[in-house]
């Protein structure tokens, strides 16, 4: 399988050409103006059931969830938390309803390790599922197993061999 090109980029309908069925996608919409033409491609790849929307832009995932309710959407939290009272701040991000509230891995660095945990457990408790981006230190991983719902990686090698070579699905 070979999913980068010599640009370094792929198509989005080579990912889920190439990649086995039961692979959970996570679609980055990068520009707001993408929200009404992703839906129907991965539509045509009958893949919304393993497909995660997710972006910095959370009003663009409104229109994700208007061209199809079943879509799971994810909500990056990036420089717009900075300062925000977290539990207020969540509230707002729960208006959305989102599958997932997609923290970064930075969030330990600024807030320390004991914090970070419980706020991820605080989102969790709410039926929220967490997912830590970009997890890349295998050590991290051991640390937090079981306290995240998914993990975006660039070190998807280190990773698996920190979860035993085997990828794990909730």
């Amino acid at each position: 399988m070979n999913l980068v090109n010599p640009e370094g980029i792929t198509t989005l309908e080579k990912v889920y050409l190439e990649l086995p069925e039961t692979a959970f996608v996570n679609v980055e919409i990068k520009d707001p103006r993408a929200a009404d033409l992703v839906v129907p491609l991965v539509k045509s790849f009958n893949a919304i059931d393993r497909t995660l929307f997710s972006s910095f832009y959370h009003a663009c995932l409104r229109k994700v969830k208007e061209k199809e309710i079943r879509a799971k959407i994810g909500l990056l939290v990036g420089e717009d938390a900075r300062g925000k009272d977290p539990v207020k701040y969540f509230e707002e991000l729960l208006k959305y309803e989102p599958f997932s509230v997609n923290l970064p891995v930075q969030l330990f660095d600024e807030i320390g390790f004991e914090l970070g945990m419980r706020f991820i457990r605080f989102i969790r408790s709410r039926g929220v599922k967490v997912a830590l981006w970009t997890l890349d230190d295998p050590g991290l991983l051991i640390k937090i197993r079981g306290e995240v719902d998914i993990i975006i990686t660039d070190n998807l090698q280190g990773i698996m061999a920190a979860l035993g070579g085997k990828s794990e699905r909730r």
